[in-house]
Formats: structure tokens, C-alpha cells, sequence
């Protein structure tokens, strides 16, 4: 029982932290090379280009909004586990399982808004027509600089994902403790029912 307890306490910190990582990649989304050239591609109304940059634009702002709310839900909830000791528990009372349970949907929905999200944003982000770019030669040294930016412009969507399937592995790990904690309970439970058994015979 004192590794799991060790687990649950590390468990409920660790998903705290993550949730606050969450929120701050939200806030960052919208920056580095995928900002800089979208907003470009949009200054220029490259052949009439620049109303699906700004839709692109648009969608990734909507991205940082939901997905704001979203790891904010996820720190109340981690709150909630102090609030509620399941970090602390020797054994769980109905209110600690509710608060496991809703912690790990709450991640995991997180983690799938998130997966929809970045996907609905980079099919925007792709469809655009980026060698049009190569024409805004005040922009960059060179072609090459600009080919090196370009080269690099999927890295947001990739660290995206990464971050919402780790927050699905916080989930999974929600449950993992829940089904370890049930099995030690009743664990215990027999160990003291077989004891009580002995010492009344």
C-alpha cells in the first residue's frame, strides 16, 4: 500500500504541473515561425490568398481559446483532488472515486479536443499555397532563410500532439491507480476479515 500511496501522490502533483504545462502551450500556440508566416501571407493577400490565411488565422486563435478553458478545467479538477485528500487516502471513500474518475475524463477529453483541434488547424495551415512566400524577399536574408522557416513550420503541430497524447497517458494513469487502490482495499479488507476470523475461533 505505501508504493501506490507514493504513486497517487506523485500521480496528483504530477498531473497539476502537466495541466499547467497544458495551459501554457496553449498560450504559446499561436507564436514562432507558424504566427509569423501565416500573419505575412495575410499582409500580402498574396493572389487573393490572404482570406484562407486569415480563416487559418482565426481557427488557430479559436485552438488557444478552447483549449485555454480546457487546461484551466483540468488544474480545478487537480485541485480538487487536495481538496478531497485523494492523494493522500489510505483508502477511497465514494467522493475520491467520483474525483479519480471525472480527473481522468477531464484529461482525456482535454487530450481529444486537443487532437481534433490541431488537426482541424494544420489541414488550414497546409492547404495554403507557401511558395508564394519565397516573393516577400524583405522578410528574409534569403531564399534560403526562407526555405529553412518553412522547413521548420510543422513543429507546432507536432509538439500539439505530443502534448494532448501525453495528456491521454495522464488519464490512463488515473485509472491505473484507481484499479490499483480498489485491489489493496480488498486486499486488506480480507487480510482483516481472515484475522477477525482467527482470533473469534
Amino acid at each position: 500500500m505505501k508504493t501506490q500511496m507514493k504513486f497517487q501522490k506523485i500521480l496528483s502533483l504530477g498531473s497539476l504541473i502537466y495541466a499547467a504545462v497544458m495551459f501554457v502551450f496553449a498560450l504559446s500556440f499561436l507564436t514562432g515561425d507558424m504566427a509569423k508566416l501565416t500573419h505575412a501571407y495575410t499582409d500580402r493577400h498574396m493572389s487573393g490568398m490572404g482570406v484562407s490565411a486569415q480563416s487559418c488565422i482565426d481557427l488557430g486563435q479559436t485552438f488557444v481559446t478552447v483549449m485555454e478553458i480546457f487546461a484551466i478545467i483540468c488544474v480545478v479538477a487537480c485541485a480538487v483532488v487536495y481538496i478531497t485528500s485523494t492523494n493522500s487516502r489510505r483508502n477511497y471513500y465514494i467522493t475520491n472515486y467520483v474525483v479519480s474518475i471525472a480527473v481522468s475524463a477531464v484529461f482525456a477529453i482535454t487530450a481529444l479536443a486537443g487532437i481534433i483541434l490541431t488537426i482541424v488547424v494544420m489541414s488550414s495551415y497546409n492547404s495554403l499555397d507557401w511558395t508564394l512566400l519565397m516573393q516577400v524577399s524583405d522578410m528574409y536574408e534569403s531564399l534560403d532563410r526562407t526555405d529553412a522557416v518553412l522547413s521548420g513550420s510543422q513543429v507546432t503541430f507536432i509538439l500539439s500532439f505530443i502534448v494532448y497524447l501525453l495528456s491521454i497517458c495522464v488519464a490512463l494513469l488515473w485509472v491505473y491507480n484507481l484499479i490499483w487502490k480498489i485491489k489493496l482495499m480488498k486486499g486488506e479488507k480480507a487480510l482483516l476479515e481472515g484475522s477477525f476470523v482467527q482470533e473469534a475461533a
